[in-house]
């Protein structure tokens, strides 16, 4: 994660990163539920 976060920061800017950042931890979540069910 650090070292994708990194690339983005450089290659798109900071807001990109921040976007990912908030995506990946929603398809954690997904992942859990789907354990669980």
């Amino acid at each position: 994660m650090v070292r994708n976060v990194s690339r983005c920061i450089k290659n798109m800017g900071i807001k990109p990163c921040k976007s990912l950042e908030i995506k990946k931890p929603a398809q954690k979540e997904r992942a859990l539920n789907k354990d669980i069910v």
